[in-house]
């Protein structure tokens, strides 16, 4: 019978020392856009990073499309019930840290030991920052490049053009291979989107973007802007190297899988569209990574991601910190590596062997090799800075876009046109910021 009590008493006071234990874990939440797709990554992430902070319980929200999340968002942000931890989506972050949204992290990052800058691609310290400070960690970044189809460049009898390649050898190569009659074509438009990819081809042409460094005018309507348009309206409508509404592509045609495109620009994750191809018992026609073709200004890459970042009125941000630093940190970078879902953020073979396991080792050496020692150690890559009329200009630049390369305007009246409206949508946020 003494046994017994005794047990009873041990047993409750182990309970009782368990329970203990597990409420002095720190609880810290974290919201993120997304569905039950994503549980898989995300239960990932709980689980390394309460392995790497044994003291801390991390509980995620998935809370829908981007839409539905940024205005989730801010109805929590005004109710003052926003998570620890929340993603700033690339797009939003000028208007966050404007409106106050957002905690200043640079201080922390540049004295943390778990996220270390140096461990990072350099383009990395821009995309986190916005008006010179650090506003969270890195998430998701990525850059554009071009894929060259080295079949239809067989059949030609053309050489890869190497990196050094210009808009006119683009033009030369796209005339060379194109071949309506059997639905192959030289290239594909960049600009027609009219977004953020766009603005890079802008910059690289004339060496601006849409607005000037002061953010309150306009210079859309420059003549390198024209003479941008004009190369791509040409291609479409005289050259016809380029699909249109006139000559589409064949119904399910895709670049690395029907080979019916010869040069086309994509972001670094079409590595996991080869794997998909594979999987489904598809082999990709045989390619190679390379830069985008040197305009006349300069010869740079469109690149962004988001961030993680803690809201502004956080009553205890050293707690929020501690899984923003984490998210910055190599172990998390190897988890979603990994895992496929985003592409390293460092230059760690390790991280981008896991990222690319499921390509072949000739497929895997060809993408890393121009990610990893072109496209980030040289240079090429450009973080894309969003501004807060950013989505209003773009609407309008599209339509424009849109009527050049249907042949309705000349590039000229559209380009002007287009400054015009962006310029009235500029004046009235600046009117709207001095109220």
């Amino acid at each position: 019978m003494k046994k017994r009590f005794l047990l009873l008493v041990l047993s409750v006071c182990l309970l009782f020392g368990t329970n203990v234990a597990q409420s002095a874990k720190t609880k810290v939440t974290l919201a993120m856009y997304g569905d039950s797709t994503q549980v898989y990554f995300f239960d990932l992430i709980k689980q390394g990073f309460e392995r790497d902070n044994p003291d801390y319980e991390l509980d995620y929200e998935l809370l829908g499309n981007t839409a539905q999340y940024i205005e989730k968002l801010l109805v929590r942000y005004a109710s003052g019930v926003m998570p620890d931890v929340f993603l700033t989506y690339a797009q939003y972050k000028p208007q966050f840290v404007e409106d106050g949204m957002l905690l200043d992290l640079t201080d922390r990052i540049n004295r943390s030991s778990v996220m270390k800058l140096e461990k990072f691609f350099p383009i990395i310290k821009e995309n986190i920052s916005y008006n010179g400070r650090m506003w969270g960690s890195p998430w998701g970044f990525n850059s554009k490049l071009w894929i060259v189809n080295l079949d239809i460049l067989d059949q030609a009898g053309l050489r890869f053009p190497g990196y050094d390649w210009t808009v006119d050898d683009l033009r030369s190569y796209a005339r060379k291979v194109t071949q309506l009659d059997k639905k192959i074509f030289g290239t594909t438009n960049p600009t027609a989107s009219g977004d953020g990819a766009s603005i890079q081809w802008l910059y690289n042409w004339a060496g601006h973007t849409w607005i000037d460094s002061s953010g309150r005018k306009v210079v859309f309507n420059s003549p390198g802007s024209v003479a941008m348009v004009d190369f791509w309206r040409e291609l479409i409508i005289n050259s016809q190297v380029i699909p249109s509404t006139a000559n589409p592509r064949r119904a399910g045609a895709t670049g690395l899988g029907t080979g019916d495109m010869a040069f086309w620009e994509a972001w670094s994750t079409e590595t996991q569209q080869i794997v998909n191809l594979q999987k489904q018992g598809v082999e990709p026609v045989r390619w190679r990574f390379t830069t985008y073709p040197k305009a006349p200004f300069a010869q740079q890459h469109v690149a962004w991601g988001h961030t993680w970042s803690i809201p502004a009125n956080h009553p205890n941000p050293d707690k929020a910190w501690k899984l923003v630093e984490w998210l910055g940190s190599e172990a998390c970078d190897y988890i979603w590596a990994s895992s496929q879902r985003t592409p390293p953020i460092m230059a760690n073979s390790r991280h981008w062997n896991a990222y690319n396991s499921l390509l072949s080792e000739s497929q895997r050496a060809e993408a890393q090799n121009f990610i990893i020692n072109t496209l980030y150690s040289k240079g090429y890559a450009r973080d894309f800075k969003y501004w807060p009329t950013y989505d209003k200009m773009a609407a309008i630049v599209k339509a424009q876009y849109g009527n050049v390369y249907t042949g309705k305007v000349p590039a000229q009246t559209a380009v002007e046109q287009a400054a015009v409206q962006m310029q009235i949508v500029l004046d009235e946020y600046w009117q709207s910021v001095k109220k």
